[in-house]
């Protein structure tokens, strides 16, 4: 095995122990934190493939990831200064709009759009991670953890009907355990409701 696959396998490993471990948590600094290290992994990995496989769409999924990285951030950083209670319910819409135009652009940007669209395959192929983006950024700009929960449940099984269809066999197994984990902590959030007097 060369150094470049252990470093592709490594980085693979820390993107889904990070989404993995954030749709476990529920508190929203550390869903920020951990999501946002899944983020950093996957597009350093296909970075990488993209430099020593030269296979230039693969920078389109780094491109994507960088963003929603920066997304992160931002809103980590922002939460961090104001406080829980300082984020506007405005501010919140405002901020969500803003990421999704711009993450939603840049994806339309970078991925072929299906010439034909009579092409099941393909037409799957260019909606399934749209629609993940899109829940992924609605999830975020929840002011509850249930309803960002649900909405990352949604993104996750996006990407668990993607992997079946390209028969992306490891990614599945990362995408199942996420999808595990988030049922564990719906079940954690509400019963952290139901404690709470």
């Amino acid at each position: 095995m060369n150094n470049t696959i252990l470093l592709v396998t490594f980085l693979g490993l820390i993107a889904s122990a990070g989404f993995i471990s954030s749709n476990y948590v529920i508190t929203r600094k550390w869903i920020l934190i951990l999501q946002g290290i899944g983020m950093a992994g996957v597009g350093s990995m296909f970075a990488v493939r993209a430099v020593t496989e030269n296979i230039p769409s693969f920078w389109g999924v780094t491109a994507v990831n960088a963003l929603f990285l920066v997304r992160n951030i931002w809103l980590y950083f922002r939460e961090k200064h104001l406080g829980a209670k300082g984020v506007t319910d405005k501010e919140r819409v405002t901020t969500t709009w803003v990421f999704m135009f711009i993450i939603l652009t840049t994806y339309l940007a970078v991925t072929p759009i299906p010439s034909n669209w009579s092409m099941s395959f393909d037409v799957a192929l260019f909606i399934l991670p749209f629609v993940a983006a899109i829940t992924n950024v609605l999830g975020v700009g929840q002011s509850k953890i249930i309803r960002l929960k649900w909405f990352i449940l949604l993104s996750v099984s996006s990407w668990l009907a993607f992997d079946i269809l390209v028969g992306a066999w490891q990614t599945l197994i990362g995408d199942t355990f996420s999808a595990i984990a988030l049922i564990i902590s719906l079940y954690r959030v509400k019963q952290n409701s139901i404690l709470k007097p």
